[in-house]
């Protein structure tokens, strides 16, 4: 609801914003609201696992004490 607020045009708007528009009052777009969703959290996924050792490297790293 914040970033529908606060975007001004259909350009500004972000991935979760454009996937709800998917919901209507009467029907519901299931097919394009599923592709949508698969789109966006694909990328997401490939990128951590290919960055997964940084991450639990930085974590572990934080995590020492003295």
């Amino acid at each position: 609801m914040f970033a529908l607020t606060l975007t001004r045009t259909t350009e500004m708007r972000t991935l979760p914003v454009g996937i709800s528009l998917f919901l209507g009052e009467y029907r519901v777009l299931g097919g394009s609201l599923m592709a949508g969703s698969v789109v966006v959290t694909v990328p997401v996924i490939l990128l951590f696992g290919y960055l997964q050792r940084y991450i639990v490297q930085g974590l572990t790293l934080g995590a020492v004490k003295g």
